[in-house]
């Protein structure tokens, strides 16, 4: 188990992670995941490292988060699937179930390839919590890695 001694934020927090991962680890993938999502399919994972390793250029990925009471969390890159829907109480019909590509993903459940990693480096610690997803997102298509969201 890695662990801070301190609340260093969510940006430098990941970074700190991805340090320790990479030095001990070397792995192909790193997976961003907040403490309070809750997998319900078996192969999420799968799915998602299985997008990534379609093209080269794509870099990062993710996936539908769900809420308790089966409404989707309203993230940044679902309102960019579907522009014309504001309603942040969308409930879960499977109207999602898709690849694409999308602008951004967020970290609540982020895949990233170790290309992206060593292109851009690691979280913007400027940002202690909020929108570091965004911003990581920008950097990686803007060093020509595409984002993906996969929910098949």
């Amino acid at each position: 188990m890695f662990k801070s001694n301190t609340n260093i934020g969510a940006s430098a927090g990941r970074n700190f992670l991805l340090k320790e991962i990479f030095d001990r680890y070397n792995p192909d993938y790193i997976c961003t995941m907040d403490n309070d999502i809750i997998t319900i399919d078996k192969d999420w994972l799968k799915k998602m490292v299985n997008t990534l390793e379609k093209k080269e250029e794509y870099g990062i990925c993710g996936n539908k988060l769900i809420l308790p009471d089966n409404t989707l969390q309203y993230n940044y890159h679902l309102s960019f699937i579907e522009s014309s829907s504001k309603d942040h109480k969308l409930k879960e019909i499977g109207q999602y179930d898709f690849e694409k590509e999308v602008p951004l993903v967020i970290t609540a459940n982020m895949l990233i390839k170790k290309s992206v990693i060593k292109k851009i480096g690691g979280f913007d610690e400027n940002m202690f919590y909020l929108y570091e997803d965004i911003d990581y997102c920008y950097r990686a298509k803007k060093a020509g890695f595409k984002i993906m969201y996969n929910n098949l």
